[in-house]
């Protein structure tokens, strides 16, 4: 959908969703500036836009977060989920995922704002029977969360803290929850979190008992074990023809016994009661392909070097802002990367993104496409969740982690020792990449427009081998965005904080975007928590610290 604006006296566009919802964040776009879609009749304001997101109070307004199903209205115990509707994507999942498991789920959906609302919720937290509360900054801000919270301690409702993020509670909060149970949802593996919540929840429901960690005294132990065996050792010392032999086999058993607890308690220890069994401990030599055993991502070796980063002004297809002025945030300046890095030889699929995240968050569905509509933060916790996993496996070694690749070592795979425009030279065609090709540039003619991703690998690698770089989905860089230095660099991050404190970079282009959005060169930005159907990542492996 083409959206057009109109401010200061000025038609502007045509632009995304995407865009609209960035500037409207930022700040930089009211909800009652003027707006035109095709379909208008006249000019309505950007709430009137569909799909857009608009910000009030602890909700969100947004036509693409529909309830996933109907909260339980019957008489059998039921958990009630409080939580921010600024999480509700994330949150759905999480309770799509109980409620296909068996639990039954309460929570507000289809419920109208009214004078009855506040007495409907917290009826059903005093009927509940479990309380489960998904804990952000933005849940901590609402006041419904925060009164849904003490109402249920007051009751003395089964508690469960699930923590979305790192979130520093209130002083309030944190004294009236700081001995509950709590999951740090983002600390752990996907399997290992979603095991420890299905345990917590069938406990506080009663439908297992719990666990205990705690083992019997071993003299406890050994004394059980004589009492059983005294009368065997006695019928068998007055058994008069039966001749004396040692007693192998029972020193056999103890040994094996013993040799059983000894393993079962170093599994304890090292695994913890949810231990995954790890086969393969081979761990990757720089220089060589690599594949990530836990998701099978291929990854390919960038040497140390040089090159020249941004692009010259006088480019074609330098980026215009949506006022036709030309950004100067391409910069030319030499980098220096002093070490090799890992880079993804296809853009992470969804097939990978669900063995580590165990969801399925895209619009274009199929295993072997790019993951999209996620997140900065969220790529950034794949990352994170890929590295404990291969540490935990040993195939790790210090100084190395899993991440984004920072904006230089983007630019720096995707030229792959070019200075065209493009990696393939000066121009770009529908057959070597996926974007709206609908529009001629560099002297090409018109080409195709797919209007969605296609599977990862399904065009030309460029020199080094870097599959996708143009086109089919942006790929979230880990840097804030801001402007590029003007002298050369070493080894650079990006600067401390993003342009108005907001952005984060993205690169490469899209399926939906023309080809000056797909140059080696070409910059963009959006907040970290938005989800577009157009941006995904690719995934870097790198050493840390000096």
């Amino acid at each position: 959908m083409e959206i057009y604006l109109h401010q200061d006296g000025e038609r502007s566009g045509p632009y995304t969703l995407e865009n609209l919802q960035a500037w409207l964040e930022a700040g930089q776009l009211t909800v009652s500036d003027a707006a035109w879609f095709e379909g208008c009749s006249d000019w309505v304001t950007i709430q009137d836009v569909p799909g857009i997101m608009l910000p009030g109070g602890d909700h969100l307004v947004n036509v693409s977060t529909v309830p996933p199903f109907e909260s339980y209205q019957g008489d059998e115990p039921y958990v009630f989920v409080s939580y921010s509707h600024k999480d509700a994507a994330v949150v759905y999942e999480e309770i799509t995922r109980l409620h296909e498991a068996g639990v039954n789920v309460w929570y507000d959906e289809g419920i109208e704002a009214s004078n009855e609302w506040p007495e409907e919720i917290a009826r059903a937290v005093v009927d509940c029977s479990v309380f489960l509360v998904f804990v952000s900054p933005r849940a901590t801000a609402s006041v419904n969360c925060r009164n849904e919270i003490n109402l249920a301690l007051n009751e003395n409702k089964p508690f469960l803290a699930i923590h979305l993020e790192e979130t520093e509670l209130p002083l309030g909060l944190r004294l009236r929850m700081g001995d509950l149970q709590t999951i740090l949802r983002y600390k752990l593996p996907v399997d290992r979190y979603q095991k420890k919540t299905q345990n917590s929840l069938e406990q506080l429901l009663g439908k297992k008992p719990a666990r205990s960690r705690t083992r019997p005294p071993i003299t406890q132990q050994a004394e059980a074990t004589h009492a059983t065996t005294k009368p065997v050792e006695q019928a068998v010392q007055t058994d008069a023809t039966t001749p004396f032999k040692p007693r192998r086999k029972g020193l056999a058993v103890a040994l094996a016994s013993i040799l059983l607890i000894a393993c079962s308690l170093l599994g304890y220890l090292f695994l913890g009661d949810d231990g995954d069994e790890t086969t393969s401990t081979a761990t990757f030599t720089p220089g060589q392909p690599w594949t990530v055993p836990t998701a099978s991502i291929e990854m390919l070796w960038c040497e140390p070097g040089t090159f020249m980063m941004g692009s010259p002004e006088s480019e074609e297809g330098r980026e215009l802002d949506r006022k036709g002025k030309k950004y100067f945030d391409e910069t030319r300046h030499q980098v220096t990367l002093a070490k090799g890095f890992y880079l993804g030889k296809y853009e992470v699929t969804q097939a990978q993104w669900k063995k580590v995240m165990g969801t399925s968050p895209s619009k274009f569905f199929g295993e072997n496409r790019p993951v999209e509509q996620v997140k900065w933060t969220e790529a950034v916790r794949f990352c994170e969740e890929l590295t404990l996993a291969e540490r935990k496996a040993g195939r790790l070694p210090d100084g190395w982690e899993y991440s984004l690749p920072t904006e230089a070592q983007w630019e720096y795979a995707c030229r792959a020792g070019t200075t065209t425009i493009f990696s393939f030279g000066n121009s770009l065609s529908s057959k070597q990449a996926n974007f709206n090709g609908t529009k001629p540039y560099g002297g090409a003619e018109a080409g195709v427009f797919l209007e969605r991703t296609t599977d990862v690998g399904s065009y030309s690698a460029n020199p080094w081998g870097f599959y996708d770089i143009h086109g089919n989905v942006w790929e979230w860089c880990s840097d804030w965005y801001g402007d590029y230095p003007s002298s050369t660099v070493r080894d650079p991050m990006g600067p401390a904080t993003g342009s108005l404190r907001v952005y984060r970079v993205y690169r490469g282009g899209a399926w939906y975007y023309f080809a000056q959005d797909l140059r080696s060169a070409s910059r963009h930005r959006n907040v970290p928590d938005g989800r577009f159907n157009s941006v995904g990542f690719r995934l870097s492996l790198r050493q840390t610290g000096k």
